[in-house]
């Protein structure tokens, strides 16, 4: 007899769904089978795609169950799959049916795909899967994956939403979650929703879950004359209501759930929530007695899990609401790294519990080990201890908390075997053990105690593969991980680095402030010292515009502040890059030399000029007796270079004290540079002051270098603006006019111009 498996992954059964399946099964041959693994996952994990091909049914797994014996924990879900086909015939043929594959973050739904796309490969399968088509992920991602695709629509206003609202009221009453008076009210809520939902289920579902909240039918009528447009919009009416009372332990609350490596348990969360970073004294009269109430802080969007205890967003789109800025959001919002900085100081603060020593230690790589189910699950009447079975809870246990028991005992209980007994204390520590690792470039690198703690917990409890992966995380840059080693003794503050840097150097460079304080805190740490480039930890601070780093090391007997890294001062470096707040920090100093310059004669005003920074130069202009009319080897002062690039805004602020009439090694004007380039904003300034008959060292006018550069609209500037004083007429050294240039050229439409010019003097003169 041949059997079909079907499997949903999905936030509920949707009716839709459910009706599918319902009518499937009934066109089935009677020999036929169908068996519903209905599974409720908000936010599925790796675990979930370890779990779901966990409970087939159809095959004989006394050989695979055996096989897992001696087998060690994996998190490979590549190998568990390999395990779990060993066991099954190519003759069975498999219905596989999964719901919500769009809820499953990219990494998990790439994992998944990878295994039904072997799963096709080895047994006689058809897969129907739902997903919804958003623009940052379409179709083709999950078509090319898997063999003999077929699309099919389902349209947008769904019809059965009616059905589904019906029915979850109807449960809701029978439950007693919801409670009215006026039967009426049932149908007015129907009403209500349908006609509000746009065919959304998570709305219509999170509406009911608010509605259930309210205690008097007055409020229910009210709630709704006044539903929420959208999911958004019913998010924030949700964390409004529920974390009013206490608005940071509903973010703390929501940050330690979204940033877990794996769903917390009840328990587990409790006593996490009961944690205070950096306290290390254990007080458990402390930890909360009641995870409803928790919960409650949070409304309806966290639920937990009725099977396994966890808890979880009700909806993935809870966690993009949160982290991804929405405008609705931002009385609750915080970034994903704050979530992992939270979650990251419990853990620490956690297992540096004098309670806990001696509760936790170092793994043992030899021991096999596995983790188990809470006993409830594995001694559930409803289901024999068939081999199936066995390995189904060896699958499932791995989104469990971890109790370390030998995997063959736990394969053992069919043989008569004693089951393992549960620790009863520190609920959370089996989340902390596991994931203190992953957890702890995340800490709060600005929190002392918080860093002590991690440093003592890496001396503690990591072995030689766990700073092996350090090291290579401290070298690829990482902040916290350079703060933790230079705390835990494993980084010398002289130490140089295979470019030739030194610590200090380089977390300057990177902006990592708390680094560069505890270097030089050390007193270990050469402030002028030099990489390969001759750059030091200021030069390299005021480069980047590190304004801070650059105030704390300022604040270092000794420092060199006018030191020389290839041919600039660090002022010089940092007037280039427009960092205004840098360069202020370098004059407030007193120290910076503002008349250096580098070896093409650039001083830091002729810098900010070149790049067009106005609000670096107008810095500058207000030191002293600060030399406007600098020059680079070249002969260019800073307003012709500003000139030369355009920059407008930078030749007005240069105007108040630089002279209009200076000129370069050729003889060129800022004017004639402007004129020459084509830069008609700058043009048009400057002529407000500057000589237009003005000539260079060759004789030409800033309208003959104009023609020459074949730039029409300066030409017509030049004649518009300058009141007749531009003379088209004025010849070079060489006897050319601006006409002459202009027909030499064969540019007809400047030559036009200049000689309706003359035409229109020729007539005003008679």
């Amino acid at each position: 007899m041949s059997r079909v498996v079907a499997k949903v992954l999905s936030l509920k059964a949707e009716l839709t769904l459910i009706n599918a399946l319902s009518e499937f099964e009934n066109s089935l041959p009677k020999e036929q089978k169908a068996i519903f693994r209905m599974r409720r996952s908000t936010t599925p994990t790796s675990q979930d795609v370890q779990q779901f091909v966990a409970e087939f049914d159809l095959a004989d797994l006394s050989v695979t169950a055996k096989s897992c014996e001696d087998t060690h924990t994996t998190g490979d879900p590549e190998k568990v799959l390999e395990v779990l086909l060993q066991g099954f015939s190519s003759s069975v043929k498999v219905y596989f049916v999964l719901d919500g594959l769009d809820e499953c973050e990219t990494k998990e739904r790439e994992t998944l795909l990878r295994a039904l796309r072997k799963i096709q490969e080895k047994i006689n399968i058809s897969v129907c899967a739902s997903f919804r088509e958003e623009s940052n992920h379409g179709l083709q991602s999950i078509t090319k994956q898997l063999l003999n695709t077929r699309i099919v629509s389902i349209p947008k206003d769904n019809p059965d939403i009616a059905s589904f609202i019906e029915a979850d009221l109807e449960r809701r009453i029978q439950d007693k979650l919801l409670n009215i008076r006026d039967e009426k009210l049932k149908w007015d809520i129907q009403k209500a929703l349908l006609e509000g939902s746009s065919g959304m289920f998570l709305w219509v579902d999170l509406q009911i879950r608010t509605l259930c909240s309210l205690n008097t039918d007055y409020a229910i009528r009210k709630a709704l004359l006044d539903l929420p447009k959208d999911i958004s919009e019913t998010y924030a009416r949700i964390l409004r209501k529920s974390g009013s009372s206490d608005p940071e332990f509903q973010v703390k609350t929501l940050q330690l759930v979204l940033a877990a490596r794996r769903p917390l348990t009840e328990d587990e969360l409790l006593e996490a929530l009961s944690v205070v970073p950096g306290d290390a004294d254990y007080d458990p009269s402390k930890i909360l007695n009641n995870v409803d109430a928790a919960l409650g802080h949070c409304g309806c969007l966290l639920v937990t899990d009725e099977e396994e205890l966890t808890v979880r967003v009700v909806h993935r789109s809870v966690k993009q609401y949160l982290l991804n800025g929405s405008e609705s959001a931002k009385h609750r919002k915080f970034s994903e790294e704050e979530a992992s900085r939270t979650l990251a100081d419990v853990v620490v603060t956690y297992l540096s519990y004098k309670a806990l020593e001696g509760e936790v230690s170092k793994p043992n790589s030899q021991q096999k080990t596995s983790q188990i189910a809470p006993l409830r699950m594995l001694q559930n009447p409803e289901f024999p201890e068939t081999p199936q079975r066995v390995l189904a809870k060896w699958l499932r246990a791995k989104s469990r908390p971890p109790l370390d028991v030998d995997l063959g005992s736990l394969f053992g209980v069919e043989h008569g075997h004693t089951e393992p007994k549960l620790q009863s204390t520190f609920k959370f520590q089996h989340y902390a053990r596991k994931y203190w690792k992953d957890h702890l470039p995340h800490v709060s690198g600005k929190n002392t105690r918080i860093v002590e703690m991690s440093a003592q917990l890496m001396l503690k409890r990591a072995d030689d593969r766990d700073w092996t992966r350090w090291k290579q995380t401290f070298e690829e840059g990482h902040e916290t991980i350079t703060l933790l080693f230079i705390h835990a003794g494993k980084i010398a503050p002289r130490s140089r680095d295979g470019e030739g840097g030194k610590p200090l150097i380089w977390a300057a460079e990177k902006g990592y402030k708390d680094t560069v304080k505890e270097l030089l805190r050390s007193g270990g740490a050469d402030v002028n010292a030099k990489d390969k480039n001759g750059w030091t930890s200021l030069m390299h601070a005021a480069f980047k515009g590190r304004s801070d780093i650059v105030e704390t090391l300022l604040s270092v007997s000794g420092v060199e502040v006018d030191v020389i890294c290839g041919g600039r001062t660090p002022l010089m470096q940092a007037a280039r890059s427009g960092h205004k707040d840098t360069v202020k920090m370098l004059l407030s100093d007193g120290r910076a030399d503002v008349e250096a310059k580098d070896r093409h004669g650039y001083a830091p005003l002729l810098h900010a000029a070149d790049c067009g920074h106005e609000d670096v130069v107008g810095m500058l202009l207000d030191v002293g007796n600060i030399d406007v009319e600098t020059q680079d080897i070249l002969g260019n002062t800073p307003l012709i270079q500003a000139a030369r690039k355009g920059n407008t805004e930078t030749v007005e602020v240069l105007l108040r004290k630089a002279n209009a009439e200076a000129t370069n090694n050729i003889g060129y004007t800022p004017l004639m540079v402007a004129a020459s380039y084509g830069h008609s904003s700058t043009v048009s300034v400057l002529l407000g002051t500057a000589d237009v008959e003005a000539k260079n060292a060759v004789g030409r006018t800033a309208l003959i270098e104009a023609v020459r550069e074949r730039k029409k609209d300066i030409v017509v500037l030049l004649i518009d603006m300058s009141a007749g004083k531009a003379d088209v007429h004025a010849a070079d050294d060489y006897g050319w006019t601006a006409l002459m240039y202009a027909e030499d050229q064969n540019d007809e439409d400047i030559a036009e111009v200049l000689r309706q010019h003359v035409n229109e003097l020729a007539a005003k003169q008679t």
